[in-house]
């Protein structure tokens, strides 16, 4: 795109040289130099480069960064390097240079380039967007993406989802169970959006009763109804420019439904009880735990509406579906609820909690973690037993019935007890022999007898 050729839509003139462009927050070369810096590619998938040195190219060719050849991107289509501590970029091709403010980035901003212009954020190499971006700090990756915590495949799954479709201004459906973190991918989604210099709104549609929502959505003039004193602005009004995630978008009525798709459709809505149309430019972000297909074959949810929104569709895997990212929840929760104490958790206060059911997701850990330290504040290493489980982590029901000799039921015992009923299973296995048990276990023959020896006297008595 030339400068020339720039239509209505386009941004506006850009400046002939970086001498022109405005340099605010400028800082020394040296103050500079600690910061390191990675650039995010996006084309299909996203990959990252960090940039180690003074200069970098980037084309298919023989560039020092390569990318795939597709349409609109040369052999070597730009060249990045340092210059007084600030990173400029030139596109070869037209030899216009561009400088970067190398302070305060966050999510990426490019300098706004001749050969293609993402709104503040980013460059454009034919199909490729380039965005630049300061590499996470150590206590920044431990926090995890945009808040989610976790390696599993499964959230990894979700954050790839979630770099392609957060640039865009599609609107997303997110599917999950309660306490799954629905909210959280919401306002990732937001934060890697041009949309995000304003705060996402959030409203959850469960909340009201009836029609009210209607009047939570957009709003109402003075008189539409029993108490409506005075004209009042609706979410939409507030979002205006920004990203509304609407949670639990199933429980709206016919008529809010209605109104949704009207506004999807035109970006135009009337408040309750008046006919002038308000205007507005809001990115919607819906959430559900409910599948809205199933909905809309029971007929309780628009079909046209559910085309509407579901342009990406992200799906929230439950906690039982990531069992191993626990841990870190574990310790993510435990760093912000255990008042700089430290606290440490065993590997088998791990596994219990690996072990229950789960039933509210990661909201249930959170709940668990934050019960648990404040009922044990002298804790620094919290074991099995002073584990504070609470009504809604209860340990699942045995699958297998407890005097089977491959079941031991760990939660809620105490670590006495789970030595002496592992014995007495490994006895039970070997068909009562002792000796066998003992090479099962690898103890010694004091130790079997130690925690045997009240099934013994039982015996006895018999």
């Amino acid at each position: 795109m030339s400068r020339k050729s720039q239509g209505p839509n386009q941004p506006p003139e850009l400046p002939p040289l970086v001498g022109n462009l405005p340099r605010t927050n400028v800082i020394p070369r040296e103050r500079a130099q600690p910061m390191r810096y990675r650039l995010r590619f996006v084309h299909k998938n996203v990959w990252y480069y960090e940039l180690t040195g003074d200069e970098a190219t980037i084309g298919w060719g023989a560039a020092t960064i390569r990318v795939p050849q597709v349409g609109g991107v040369s052999r070597i289509h730009l060249r990045l390097f340092l210059r007084n501590g600030r990173w400029c970029f030139e596109d070869v091709s037209t030899n216009g240079v561009w400088e970067l403010d190398a302070f305060g980035i966050d999510t990426g901003q490019l300098a706004r380039g001749v050969d293609g212009w993402l709104p503040g954020r980013g460059y454009r190499i034919g199909n490729i967007e380039v965005w630049m971006e300061l590499v996470p700090s150590a206590d920044e990756a431990r926090k995890g993406f945009h808040g989610l915590i976790g390696e599993s495949q499964a959230i990894k799954g979700v954050e790839k989802l979630i770099e392609r479709v957060g640039p865009r201004d599609a609107t997303v459906i997110l599917h999950g169970e309660s306490g799954a973190g629905k909210e959280l991918v919401a306002k990732a989604i937001h934060a890697l959006s041009p949309r995000n210099k304003r705060e996402m709104k959030s409203v959850n549609c469960s909340d009201y009763e009836g029609e009210l929502v209607r009047s939570a959505l957009f709003g109402h003039v003075k008189g539409a109804f029993t108490g409506a004193d005075r004209e009042q602005e609706g979410i939409f009004d507030i979002a205006d420019g920004s990203t509304l995630f609407l949670d639990e978008v199933a429980e709206l009525g016919p008529r809010a439904q209605s109104e949704l798709l009207r506004v999807l459709e035109t970006g135009k809505f009337c408040r309750v009880g008046g006919h002038k149309d308000i205007e507005v430019d809001v990115r919607v972000i819906a959430a559900s735990h409910q599948h809205l297909g199933d909905r809309v074959r029971q007929g309780q949810f628009r079909h046209d509406l559910l085309g509407r929104l579901d342009v990406v569709t992200i799906r929230l895997p439950p906690l039982a579906e990531r069992l191993d990212d626990i841990p870190a929840l574990v310790e993510h929760f435990s760093r912000k609820y255990d008042d700089g104490r430290g606290v440490k958790w065993s590997k088998h206060a791990l596994a219990v909690i690996k072990g229950l059911p789960h039933p509210h997701n990661i909201r249930g850990i959170r709940n668990l973690v934050q019960r648990t330290l404040v009922l044990h504040p002298e804790v620094q290493v919290v074991e099995p037993e002073v584990l504070e489980l609470g009504t809604e982590s209860k340990p699942a029901k045995p699958t297998i019935a407890a005097d089977d000799p491959n079941y031991i039921y760990l939660p809620g015992k105490k670590m006495f007890e789970i030595k002496a009923e592992a014995v007495k299973k490994s006895i039970a296995r070997n068909g009562g022999k002792q000796v066998l048990a003992i090479d099962e276990l690898e103890i010694s023959k004091g130790t079997v007898q130690k925690y045997f020896q009240d099934k013994m006297d039982g015996d006895g008595e018999d």
